[in-house]
Protein backbone atom coordinates (compact mmCIF):
# COMPACT_ATOMS: atom_id res chain seq x y z
CA UNK A 1 0.00 0.00 0.00
CA UNK A 2 1.41 3.37 -0.99
CA UNK A 3 1.56 4.82 3.14
CA UNK A 4 3.17 1.68 4.27
CA UNK A 5 5.86 2.59 1.75
CA UNK A 6 6.49 5.86 1.93
CA UNK A 7 5.97 5.58 5.27
CA UNK A 8 9.15 2.96 5.79
CA UNK A 9 10.95 5.45 3.06
CA UNK A 10 10.80 8.41 5.07
CA UNK A 11 11.93 6.36 8.20
CA UNK A 12 14.94 5.62 6.25
CA UNK A 13 15.69 8.82 5.93
CA UNK A 14 15.38 9.60 9.58
CA UNK A 15 17.62 6.68 10.28
CA UNK A 16 20.30 7.59 8.00
CA UNK A 17 19.88 11.72 9.10
CA UNK A 18 20.45 10.95 12.21
CA UNK A 19 23.83 9.25 11.68
CA UNK A 20 25.13 12.75 10.66
CA UNK A 21 28.41 14.34 12.22
CA UNK A 22 31.12 16.54 12.16
CA UNK A 23 30.36 19.92 11.07
CA UNK A 24 27.83 18.79 8.74
CA UNK A 25 24.50 20.97 9.54
CA UNK A 26 21.92 18.92 11.21
CA UNK A 27 18.98 18.35 10.15
CA UNK A 28 15.57 18.34 13.05
CA UNK A 29 15.02 14.77 12.21
CA UNK A 30 17.79 13.28 14.13
CA UNK A 31 15.97 11.07 16.50
CA UNK A 32 16.36 13.61 18.99
CA UNK A 33 20.02 14.07 19.98
CA UNK A 34 20.24 17.94 18.74
CA UNK A 35 16.72 18.41 19.49
CA UNK A 36 15.35 21.90 18.57
CA UNK A 37 13.41 23.54 16.32
CA UNK A 38 10.86 26.65 14.75
CA UNK A 39 7.71 26.55 13.03
CA UNK A 40 6.65 29.88 11.69
CA UNK A 41 3.24 30.91 12.76
CA UNK A 42 2.39 34.54 11.40
CA UNK A 43 1.20 35.34 7.60
CA UNK A 44 3.06 38.16 7.05
CA UNK A 45 2.84 41.04 4.98
CA UNK A 46 4.02 44.30 4.16
CA UNK A 47 2.28 47.36 3.02
CA UNK A 48 4.52 49.88 1.13
CA UNK A 49 3.88 53.13 3.08
CA UNK A 50 2.38 52.02 5.90
CA UNK A 51 4.94 49.42 7.55
CA UNK A 52 8.35 49.96 8.81
CA UNK A 53 9.31 46.96 9.84
CA UNK A 54 8.77 43.37 8.77
CA UNK A 55 7.99 41.09 12.25
CA UNK A 56 7.78 37.17 11.57
CA UNK A 57 6.59 35.29 14.50
CA UNK A 58 7.44 31.92 15.43
CA UNK A 59 7.30 28.80 17.87
CA UNK A 60 10.27 26.96 19.26
CA UNK A 61 10.56 23.42 20.49
CA UNK A 62 13.75 22.41 22.49
CA UNK A 63 14.64 18.75 23.65
CA UNK A 64 15.69 18.81 27.54
CA UNK A 65 19.19 19.89 28.08
CA UNK A 66 19.06 21.99 24.54
CA UNK A 67 20.87 24.91 24.64
CA UNK A 68 19.54 26.92 21.43
CA UNK A 69 22.26 30.58 21.46
CA UNK A 70 20.53 32.46 18.42
CA UNK A 71 17.99 32.00 15.56
CA UNK A 72 19.46 32.39 12.53
CA UNK A 73 17.80 33.61 9.20
CA UNK A 74 18.96 34.22 5.67
CA UNK A 75 16.85 36.93 3.34
CA UNK A 76 17.16 37.48 -0.42
CA UNK A 77 14.72 40.19 -2.15
CA UNK A 78 13.60 39.14 -5.42
CA UNK A 79 12.57 42.79 -6.97
CA UNK A 80 11.28 43.83 -10.49
CA UNK A 81 15.00 45.27 -10.77
CA UNK A 82 16.49 42.29 -9.75
CA UNK A 83 17.66 39.78 -7.38
CA UNK A 84 19.78 40.56 -3.98
CA UNK A 85 22.70 38.48 -2.63
CA UNK A 86 21.10 36.70 0.67
CA UNK A 87 22.52 38.42 4.20
CA UNK A 88 22.65 36.88 7.20
CA UNK A 89 20.36 38.23 10.35
CA UNK A 90 20.38 36.79 14.28
CA UNK A 91 17.86 36.71 17.01
CA UNK A 92 19.14 35.95 20.42
CA UNK A 93 18.17 32.15 21.09
CA UNK A 94 15.30 32.88 23.50
CA UNK A 95 13.32 35.39 21.09
CA UNK A 96 9.82 34.56 19.52
CA UNK A 97 9.78 36.84 16.86
CA UNK A 98 12.06 38.31 14.78
CA UNK A 99 11.66 41.97 13.82
CA UNK A 100 13.78 43.89 11.13
CA UNK A 101 13.21 47.36 9.85
CA UNK A 102 12.51 48.09 6.36
CA UNK A 103 15.44 50.21 6.20
CA UNK A 104 17.90 47.33 7.27
CA UNK A 105 16.80 45.17 4.84
CA UNK A 106 17.16 47.14 2.22
CA UNK A 107 20.36 48.50 2.89
CA UNK A 108 21.45 44.75 3.58
CA UNK A 109 20.15 43.59 0.17
CA UNK A 110 21.49 45.71 -2.63
CA UNK A 111 20.36 44.43 -6.26
CA UNK A 112 22.27 44.98 -9.20
CA UNK A 113 24.89 47.09 -6.41
CA UNK A 114 22.43 49.41 -5.43
CA UNK A 115 21.24 50.12 -2.91
CA UNK A 116 16.58 50.06 -3.11
CA UNK A 117 14.91 52.56 -1.16
CA UNK A 118 11.19 51.61 -0.03
CA UNK A 119 9.60 53.90 -3.02
CA UNK A 120 11.70 51.39 -5.10
CA UNK A 121 9.65 48.69 -3.98
CA UNK A 122 6.78 47.16 -5.90
CA UNK A 123 3.72 45.13 -5.20
CA UNK A 124 4.80 41.40 -6.30
CA UNK A 125 8.26 41.96 -4.69
CA UNK A 126 9.52 39.30 -2.02
CA UNK A 127 11.71 38.77 0.87
CA UNK A 128 12.57 35.20 1.36
CA UNK A 129 13.36 34.10 5.01
CA UNK A 130 15.19 30.88 5.43
CA UNK A 131 16.02 29.97 9.26
CA UNK A 132 18.40 28.14 11.05
CA UNK A 133 18.83 27.27 14.92
CA UNK A 134 22.90 27.72 16.40
CA UNK A 135 22.69 25.49 19.64
CA UNK A 136 25.05 26.40 22.72
CA UNK A 137 27.67 23.87 21.54
CA UNK A 138 27.94 25.41 18.08
CA UNK A 139 25.97 23.06 15.92
CA UNK A 140 23.59 24.64 13.24
CA UNK A 141 20.24 22.82 12.57
CA UNK A 142 18.58 23.36 9.57
CA UNK A 143 15.16 24.21 10.07
CA UNK A 144 11.83 23.51 7.55
CA UNK A 145 10.90 27.18 8.16
CA UNK A 146 10.77 29.11 5.88
CA UNK A 147 8.54 32.83 5.21
CA UNK A 148 7.79 34.77 1.85
CA UNK A 149 7.46 38.04 2.51
CA UNK A 150 5.37 40.02 -0.35
CA UNK A 151 4.51 43.66 -0.57
CA UNK A 152 1.32 43.89 -1.12
CA UNK A 153 -1.39 45.89 -1.94
CA UNK A 154 -5.32 45.55 -2.08
CA UNK A 155 -6.40 42.93 -3.78
CA UNK A 156 -8.72 43.06 -5.91
CA UNK A 157 -12.41 41.18 -5.77
CA UNK A 158 -13.46 38.19 -7.45
CA UNK A 159 -13.52 34.70 -8.66
CA UNK A 160 -9.83 33.29 -8.24
CA UNK A 161 -9.39 30.19 -10.25
CA UNK A 162 -7.44 27.29 -8.82
CA UNK A 163 -6.28 24.44 -10.53
CA UNK A 164 -4.86 21.35 -8.83
CA UNK A 165 -2.51 18.68 -9.85
CA UNK A 166 -1.77 15.31 -8.33
CA UNK A 167 1.27 13.57 -10.22
CA UNK A 168 0.13 10.12 -8.21
CA UNK A 169 -2.93 10.15 -9.30
CA UNK A 170 -4.20 10.00 -5.30
CA UNK A 171 -5.70 13.65 -4.09
CA UNK A 172 -3.28 15.92 -1.99
CA UNK A 173 -1.78 14.97 1.21
CA UNK A 174 -0.20 18.41 2.39
CA UNK A 175 0.71 18.43 5.49
CA UNK A 176 -0.97 15.32 6.95
CA UNK A 177 0.49 12.00 5.18
CA UNK A 178 -2.94 10.97 4.65
CA UNK A 179 -4.91 14.06 4.02
CA UNK A 180 -4.07 17.40 5.56
CA UNK A 181 -5.63 20.88 5.47
CA UNK A 182 -5.99 22.47 1.92
CA UNK A 183 -5.09 25.93 0.26
CA UNK A 184 -5.95 29.03 2.62
CA UNK A 185 -6.52 32.55 1.87
CA UNK A 186 -7.06 34.58 5.26
CA UNK A 187 -8.39 37.85 4.81
CA UNK A 188 -8.24 41.15 6.69
CA UNK A 189 -11.08 40.62 8.76
CA UNK A 190 -9.99 36.96 10.21
CA UNK A 191 -11.91 34.97 7.44
CA UNK A 192 -10.35 32.09 6.17
CA UNK A 193 -10.88 30.94 2.55
CA UNK A 194 -9.97 27.00 2.08
CA UNK A 195 -9.36 24.98 -1.15
CA UNK A 196 -8.14 21.19 -1.84
CA UNK A 197 -8.64 18.26 -3.54
CA UNK A 198 -9.59 15.11 -1.42
CA UNK A 199 -7.22 12.41 -0.41
CA UNK A 200 -9.30 8.90 -0.21
CA UNK A 201 -6.85 7.88 2.99
CA UNK A 202 -8.68 10.98 5.11
CA UNK A 203 -11.94 13.11 5.22
CA UNK A 204 -11.12 16.43 4.83
CA UNK A 205 -11.86 19.47 7.87
CA UNK A 206 -12.92 21.62 4.51
CA UNK A 207 -15.10 21.17 1.62
CA UNK A 208 -12.01 19.76 -0.68
CA UNK A 209 -12.70 19.08 -4.44
CA UNK A 210 -12.55 15.20 -5.70
CA UNK A 211 -9.60 14.67 -8.30
CA UNK A 212 -7.93 12.64 -7.84
CA UNK A 213 -5.33 13.68 -10.36
CA UNK A 214 -6.84 16.99 -11.74
CA UNK A 215 -9.47 19.34 -9.85
CA UNK A 216 -10.40 23.08 -9.89
CA UNK A 217 -12.28 25.28 -7.55
CA UNK A 218 -12.39 29.37 -6.51
CA UNK A 219 -11.45 31.61 -4.23
CA UNK A 220 -14.01 34.54 -3.70
CA UNK A 221 -11.98 38.09 -2.93
CA UNK A 222 -15.02 40.25 -1.49
CA UNK A 223 -15.72 43.33 -2.33
CA UNK A 224 -13.66 45.88 0.63
CA UNK A 225 -11.18 43.18 1.14
CA UNK A 226 -7.93 45.27 2.10
CA UNK A 227 -5.59 42.30 2.65
CA UNK A 228 -5.46 38.61 1.64
CA UNK A 229 -2.80 36.38 2.97
CA UNK A 230 -2.44 33.33 0.38
CA UNK A 231 -1.09 29.93 2.49
CA UNK A 232 0.39 26.35 1.16
CA UNK A 233 0.61 23.87 4.35
CA UNK A 234 2.74 21.74 2.42
CA UNK A 235 2.91 18.60 0.37
CA UNK A 236 4.04 15.62 2.14
CA UNK A 237 4.89 13.32 -0.75
CA UNK A 238 6.24 15.33 -3.83
CA UNK A 239 3.38 15.16 -5.82
CA UNK A 240 1.59 18.03 -5.84
CA UNK A 241 1.62 21.18 -8.29
CA UNK A 242 -0.83 23.70 -8.75
CA UNK A 243 -2.13 27.19 -10.56
CA UNK A 244 -3.87 29.99 -9.24
CA UNK A 245 -6.16 32.43 -11.88
CA UNK A 246 -6.89 36.24 -11.54
CA UNK A 247 -10.80 36.98 -11.75
CA UNK A 248 -10.22 38.09 -15.54
CA UNK A 249 -8.50 34.71 -16.10
CA UNK A 250 -4.68 35.58 -16.12
CA UNK A 251 -2.51 33.31 -14.54
CA UNK A 252 -1.27 34.82 -11.38
CA UNK A 253 0.92 32.21 -10.05
CA UNK A 254 2.33 28.76 -10.60
CA UNK A 255 4.07 26.21 -8.08
CA UNK A 256 5.94 24.46 -10.67
CA UNK A 257 6.71 20.85 -10.41
CA UNK A 258 5.21 18.84 -8.59
CA UNK A 259 7.38 18.64 -5.67
CA UNK A 260 8.63 21.68 -5.96
CA UNK A 261 6.77 24.22 -3.04
CA UNK A 262 7.33 23.85 0.08
CA UNK A 263 5.05 25.40 3.01
CA UNK A 264 4.94 29.13 3.59
CA UNK A 265 3.33 32.01 2.39
CA UNK A 266 2.47 32.72 -1.94
CA UNK A 267 3.37 35.72 -3.14
CA UNK A 268 -0.54 36.40 -4.71
CA UNK A 269 -0.54 39.92 -6.30
CA UNK A 270 -3.64 41.39 -7.97
CA UNK A 271 -4.03 44.73 -7.25
CA UNK A 272 -7.70 46.18 -7.11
Amino acid sequence: MKNFVKLFVLSLGVILLGTSCGEERFDIMDGGTYGANLYVTSNVKFFQGLDTEVKIDFEKYENEGVTVSSIDYNVVLTSTLGTSSAASFSSPGNASVVTVGIDELLAALPVNGNTLQESDLVPGDVFNFDFDITLGDGSILNTPSSSIVTVQCRPAPGDYRVVMHDSYGDGWQTNDGNGGDGLQVTLDDGTMLEVGMCSPYLASNFECVEGPSLAEDFITIPEGTESADWYFPGDSYGEISFEIFSPEGDEIFASGAPGALGAGNLPIINCE
